[in-house]
């Protein structure tokens, strides 16, 4: 019985009526380009004329044509669901239903329509969110200040204020959830202050094949303050590579600097997914040592560890323990296997 269970799916209904074949078609782009920027939500709709137990789907996305955040409906729950769930919603204020995934169909010649997951939290469940817990400390507005993210499109001016060297180490390791629970990847942290070369000796990170990213502070030269430069290796090791290492020729001269610090560095980023592509090259006429106000500025950059949770084996092992028994005692296959 869908009442019995706390994750189901279904498929919206409605989707044809006003804008929301519109509102689809861009989320739908969203889905592929920049999945998590789309935030669904189901809003009870006590006084709808036509069915007083409606539960309407809302979505929240940035529109790119109008270049700003809109929320649209995009369609309602199905009438023999909003019959279950919807009594239920309000005679219990503090039953949360919560739109944690979504895929979209259709398309092209055929009518768009969109699949939801529906998470139930019930009254009195503890209030042990993984997904929350063992992502990023400090606030959601604190978080994008500090760390530079870059966007399609638009270039970047950055004076490195460590070497390549010095950089932290954000390892993110994955364990799956098992059939039927949400269709998300959980993950813990281990963030070290230690030399490139030694960052695959991260005890922590021997249980799997880590996700990895580096984190430099930098002076943003377009505002003059100081924030954290977090990315792949890909581009940390690789794209930055042809810079490092003192120039031995005068053609070297062009773009060796010595060590990431040595000079601002312009970053371009285009495109998205598979198709991003960075570029970067030192400006010209840049060249020299941290000045005395840099170096200053150096010294009171953001600790990464303020803004990234560091979760040992054993606070994992213990968060994960007591996401099993807040949910009523269902287990999170293998989950131990990788902080064992």
């Amino acid at each position: 019985m869908i009442e019995d269970l706390q994750v189901f799916h279904t498929k919206a209904v409605g989707v044809t009526f006003e804008q929301r074949q519109y509102a689809l078609q861009t989320i739908e782009r969203l889905e592929k380009t920049n999945k998590d920027s789309v935030e669904i939500t189901l809003v009870r709709e006590p006084d709808n004329e036509y069915d007083s137990q409606a539960i309407a789907i809302f979505a929240k996305y940035n529109d790119p044509t109008f270049l700003m955040e809109v929320e649209n409906q995009i369609g309602y729950i199905r009438k023999d669901l909003s019959e279950i769930l919807a009594p239920e919603m309000d005679a219990n204020p503090d039953y949360e239903y919560i739109v944690t995934d979504y895929n979209t169909t259709g398309g092209f010649k055929k009518t768009r329509g969109i699949n939801i997951q529906i998470v139930r939290k019930e009254p009195n469940m503890a209030k042990i969110d993984v997904m929350n817990v063992l992502k990023q400390g400090g606030s959601k507005k604190d978080y994008q200040s500090i760390f530079i993210k870059l966007d399609e499109g638009l270039s970047y001016t950055l004076r490195f204020l460590k070497p390549r060297e010095e950089a932290y180490i954000q390892a993110t390791h994955f364990f799956n959830m098992p059939e039927g629970w949400p269709n998300k990847k959980e993950f813990f942290e281990c963030l070290k202050y230690v030399a490139m070369d030694d960052a695959a000796e991260c005890p922590a990170c021997e249980a799997s094949d880590p996700w990895v990213k580096f984190i430099l502070p930098v002076l943003d030269r377009a505002d003059g303050k100081v924030k954290l430069f977090r990315e792949t290796k890909a581009i940390i090791m690789g794209k930055f590579e042809p810079f490092h290492g003192e120039p031995k020729t005068d053609a070297e001269k062009s773009f060796k600097i010595g060590d990431l610090t040595r000079a601002d560095i312009q970053i371009v980023q285009m495109g998205r997914g598979k198709d991003r592509q960075v570029t970067c090259f030192p400006v010209p006429g840049t060249i020299r040592e941290l000045n005395a106000e840099e170096l200053k500025l150096r010294d009171s950059a953001p600790n990464p560890q303020d803004y990234l949770t560091i979760k040992t084996k054993e606070e994992v092992r213990r968060i994960t323990d007591a996401y099993i028994v807040a949910q009523n005692g269902r287990q999170i296959t293998g989950a131990h296997n990788f902080v064992n």
